[in-house]
């Protein structure tokens, strides 16, 4: 596929536009004899080596869930070939008219955050689209604002060549640096966890720096910084930016851990955008804040235990022979 130019033919495909490429494939906007637009990923076989099959794998895993799932990123029809394998699916929408030309969140980031009115209607449909993709079975691995895309106006959840089933033992760290739980990238081990629960709470934490980075326009790297200008009066910004910290706090304990919880995170959300702020919807949010936090200072204190008990116990022998020194000199 590198000697593919725009205007070639590809299987029966005109090539209008090569969209990128990486280590997972070559992207290009292509048309069929109908003149129907959509997407071409071309995988090369001998550049990605054996892991050529979790690519394909993921695309099989991905079909599983839009064939019963319509609101995801449909696949219109995948190949397989001797030196490669390739699917189309739909194109993101154009921001020009004039040339096709991707329209991303991270592209749309790039003017900074999302306005206000939208954080709701953006953020909640990629959320449901990680909620199907989990409810299914599988994880994503890779959530960013560069794999989300518009499409029709509605965002998208794309790179599905990452997909893997929770059932499945993955032994590559899969995704994005900065969209990764720091324990994870400083882990001495530095592969996915074989705990289905830990991979999918890695899934969770990459949407909420997707939603720090729609709240504030800024890097993963800014996190949890806001810009100045950040008006924290409005609500969306000011309980979106809240779910972010919670996503993504230093201390995985404190983070929300589940889809449940997720959701009723959402819904609180929602009703608060649409009633305005309430007392009964924000108790949840308190309480469940407050279990976070004392199961984070047990398990941190029953670990501090563990850790130094040795010490510990020398410590109180110590304070036990000074207080018996004390009383034999008294």
């Amino acid at each position: 596929d590198k000697m593919l130019c725009e205007g070639d033919i590809f299987d029966g495909l005109k090539l209008l536009k090569r969209c990128g490429s990486g280590a997972f494939g070559t992207v290009f906007y292509c048309q069929d004899v109908s003149e129907k637009k959509m997407a071409l990923k071309i995988i090369s076989k001998t550049q990605l080596g054996a892991y050529w099959e979790r690519e394909l794998k993921g695309v099989k895993n991905y079909r599983k869930i839009t064939e019963r799932n319509g609101s995801l990123l449909q696949i219109y029809h995948v190949k397989e070939g001797e030196k490669y394998f390739y699917y189309t699916m739909e194109p993101a929408d154009s921001v020009s008219s004039t040339e096709y030309i991707p329209d991303t969140l991270a592209r749309r980031l790039t003017y900074g955050a999302l306005p206000e009115n939208k954080l709701w209607s953006v953020l909640s449909k990629v959320f449901n689209d990680v909620k199907l993709i989990h409810e299914s079975g599988f994880l994503h691995r890779d959530i960013k604002p560069d794999n989300i895309l518009f499409v029709n106006g509605e965002p998208k959840l794309a790179d599905i060549g990452l997909f893997s089933s929770l059932t499945v033992t993955v032994t590559q760290m899969a995704g994005t640096l900065d969209y990764i739980p720091p324990e994870i990238r400083s882990s001495s081990e530095h592969l996915d966890s074989t705990d289905k629960n830990i991979r999918q709470r890695n899934d969770l934490y990459a949407l909420g720096m997707v939603i720090y980075c729609a709240v504030s326009g800024n890097s993963p790297r800014d996190y949890p910084t806001l810009p100045a200008k950040t008006n924290l009066k409005s609500p969306a910004i000011k309980y979106f930016y809240r779910l972010a910290l919670i996503l993504c706090d230093k201390d995985p304990l404190n983070r929300i851990v589940s889809l449940s919880d997720l959701s009723e995170e959402f819904a609180r959300i929602e009703k608060t955008l649409k009633n305005g702020y309430n007392w009964r919807y924000q108790s949840g949010y308190l309480s469940k804040s407050l279990w976070r936090w004392l199961r984070s200072a047990f398990t941190h204190t029953g670990d501090w235990l563990s850790r130094y008990s040795e010490l510990l116990f020398i410590l109180i022998l110590l304070l036990a022979l000074l207080i018996h020194f004390i009383k034999l000199t008294t």
